[in-house]
């Protein structure tokens, strides 16, 4: 049962987490069956709790008229309690201003169960446990020293069938997640063009291999172990094994096989060497870590992309310095008021606070269903998961942006005469044409003006937006000239009622929503 508040870019334990509160939601008692699925669960918020001190038994002895097992719901589609929904909320908010983390984690979950005022604060208060100081105790995945000590290991040899069975199952499982990690290096690198991913798997695949000569110079004999004659599985075939519905259906395939392989590693590689299980461990955070990239870039969402690109004609520039009201709440109206594309241009930030307003930017948009655009640094905007870049004639090439932010995200680029919009054409997914009119974001020598919006409308080949002093008394003229989608940005950032603003922009071009469709 997937939760209603849980989205792709969640981590697997937050999804876990939601899924399972929602199959109890109508259990009177879910408040500690919420709180003790977080802390027996294998993931890096469970393990912040444990480290505070929290229990089972703690909760249990807290609460000693909880039954043994909960009670399921009758009625799937039983809403989330109103205190669960606040935890939540206070989890995404959480996540939003991580500056190392950009999707809703395990370890924002457990902080907001710690900071919110709900049954499982009052919970936690019971069981003796104080923790004031818990929400910064961030636990940080695994470090792993290849150099492993002798003495660490546990010697398996082959001297009876049950030490000879657990080599034969070490070996199977290292060919099936080392098999399952290049098919999804070859995914990301041939199918999805996505470098940065396709080289974390091959770095994955290596520290695998260094982990299995480990244990071969320790003196494990893993390819005397294997037993293809006697293994069961080779003869054993479903029909889903057989068909790939699609790309999505043998990513998901894959990553389940390399999770599954490494999980099985992990616990039986406790029997032979604690070094090794931890390899297993981080990699298998990793494995999860990296379906989750694959998934954000796939096909499917590029399409969805280029479909709400196809659709677009509000198109809003965000500029703290420009805004009458506060950023934030400029932009909450702008969201609020369904503006198709919002670009962060901030070109005075320093990097650190740019990643980290984008990280928020792009979270804002994505839980809007609002494109989110990042000016000027094609890195930012792939590092920070927006949906893709716009550059000018005089910033970094097209071949390099597109090279950084992959096929699966939007490239914008300015245009400002007929050249130039040819050559964008051959690159960009859109462009801006102008400026039209004369405005105070940028300062030309000259104005493209209406004349190039009636080039552009009959020659350009992508969606274009007309740009440059863009308002409420010039937009008919605009209109009548070709142009069906606008960016914008002093006539609705730097209003006290920008949400407004948006509005009126996307009634007035609402009769123009054919025009914008086809071109």
């Amino acid at each position: 049962m997937t939760s209603p508040f849980t989205r792709p870019t969640d981590t697997p334990a937050v999804q876990r987490l939601f899924a399972h509160a929602a199959q109890f939601a109508n259990d009177g008692q879910l408040p500690a069956w919420f709180l003790l699925t977080v802390l027996e669960d294998e993931s890096l918020g469970g393990e912040m709790l444990r480290n505070a001190g929290l229990t089972s038994e703690r909760v249990r002895a807290a609460m000693p008229e909880l039954l043994d097992e909960p009670v399921p719901a009758t009625d799937e589609a039983a809403p989330l309690p109103d205190w669960l929904t606040k935890i939540f909320d206070r989890a995404r908010l959480l996540a939003r201003h991580d500056p190392e983390e950009s999707s809703l984690t395990s370890i924002h979950l457990a902080r907001a169960l710690i900071e919110t005022d709900s049954p499982v604060r009052e919970l936690l208060n019971a069981t003796g446990i104080r923790f004031e100081t818990a929400p910064n105790q961030i636990v940080q995945p695994l470090t792993v020293n290849f150099n492993l000590k002798a003495e660490e290991t546990l010697a398996v040899t082959a001297t009876d069938e049950s030490s000879a069975n657990v080599l034969t199952l070490i070996d199977a499982n290292l060919n099936r997640a080392r098999e399952g990690m290049r098919v999804l290096e070859d995914y990301a690198r041939f199918a999805i063009h996505v470098q940065s991913t396709a080289t974390q798997l091959k770095q994955m695949r290596h520290r695998l291999v260094e982990a299995e000569y480990q244990l071969i110079q320790q003196g494990q004999s893993l390819l005397g172990a294997r037993d293809v004659a006697r293994d069961q599985g080779t003869s054993v075939t479903t029909a889903g094994e057989q068909n790939r519905e699609g790309l999505q259906s043998l990513l998901t395939a894959n990553s389940r096989r390399v999770q599954e392989s490494l999980r099985s590693l992990e616990e039986f590689g406790k029997l032979i060497s604690p070094g090794f299980s931890a390899i297993m461990k981080q990699l298998r955070y990793q494995a999860y870590d990296v379906e989750q990239q694959l998934s954000h870039t796939s096909p499917e969402i590029c399409n969805d992309r280029s479909q709400q690109l196809g659709n677009a004609q509000v198109y809003i520039l965000l500029t703290e310095s420009l805004c009458a009201l506060p950023w934030k709440q400029t932009l909450d109206q702008i969201l609020s008021a369904d503006a198709d594309i919002v670009q962060l241009r901030e070109k005075h930030l320093s990097h650190t606070e740019l990643e980290r307003r984008a990280r928020y930017f792009a979270d804002a948009c994505r839980n809007a269903d609002v494109l989110s655009i990042i000016n000027d640094n094609s890195g930012v905007a792939a590092k920070c998961d927006a949906d893709g870049v716009h550059i000018g004639q005089d910033d970094e090439s097209p071949e390099s942006a597109r090279a950084a932010i992959g096929p699966d995200r939007l490239l914008g680029i300015s245009t400002h005469n007929s050249e130039q919009l040819v050559t964008a054409g051959r690159f960009a997914d859109y462009v801006g044409v102008g400026p039209v009119f004369s405005t105070s974001t940028k300062t030309f020598a000259e104005y493209a003006g209406l004349e190039f919006v009636q080039t552009a409308s009959s020659t350009a080949t992508v969606p274009w937006f007309a740009i440059g002093g863009i308002n409420s008394e010039n937009l008919k003229q605009l209109c009548e000239s070709g142009a069906s989608r606008v960016a914008v940005s002093g006539a609705v950032i730097g209003t006290e009622t920008p949400g407004e603003s948006v509005a009126r922009l996307k009634s007035a071009l609402a009769p123009h929503a054919s025009k914008a469709s086809v071109s």
